[in-house]
């Protein structure tokens, strides 16, 4: 399919919004955990691995710990499929960081 500019939009206001909400948890000192200090000690330990990689699922939230050559190999499979993705005419980066750049600014000056 065409490549979707509403999609990068909707994606970078839901990241402001994110970042919204996250810069007050912390200016408030809101953040919980609900792990131990043991699990987050090992996950430490994962995530300082290069061969490791820990992140959070697409679906759920949920955390995912997979080997990196692995997630290699799934995201070549994805990205090869015509179905799903197409080349873009046009690098969006540009804009897009003017974008990010000029809402963490907001955030951060509010």
């Amino acid at each position: 399919p065409p490549h979707d500019d509403t999609h990068a939009e909707k994606s970078i206001k839901s990241f402001v919004r994110d970042m919204e909400r996250i810069t007050k948890r912390i200016r408030v000192g809101s953040i919980t955990t609900n792990t131990s200090m043991a699990e987050r000690q090992a996950l430490k330990v994962l995530c300082d691995r290069s061969d490791v990689l820990v992140t959070r699922s697409d679906k759920g939230g949920e955390m995912v710990v997979m080997k990196a050559a692995d997630l290699l190999l799934l995201s070549r499979k994805h990205l090869n499929d015509a179905s799903m993705y197409s080349p873009m005419q046009k690098d969006p980066t540009p804009a897009l960081r003017l974008t990010i750049n000029a809402a963490l600014t907001r955030i951060l000056t509010a």
